[in-house]
């Protein structure tokens, strides 16, 4: 029972997402010289168009 279930779902779940738009991964990176000192940052995203998710060191 619990296979047949897991099945429906994936197949739900795939078809959901068949038509989204791809997701687009971008990067940054930089260096900034102040009073401080020298410091670094970097990140990255992904988007689809809609939702976006980033990462910022």
């Amino acid at each position: 029972m619990r296979s047949i279930l897991f099945m429906l779902w994936l197949t739900l779940a795939v078809a959901c997402g068949a038509n989204d738009p791809p997701v687009r991964p971008a990067g940054d990176a930089g260096i900034k010289i102040g009073a401080k000192g020298v410091s670094t940052n970097s990140g990255a995203v992904a988007t689809n168009g809609t939702f976006k998710v980033g990462l910022s060191l």
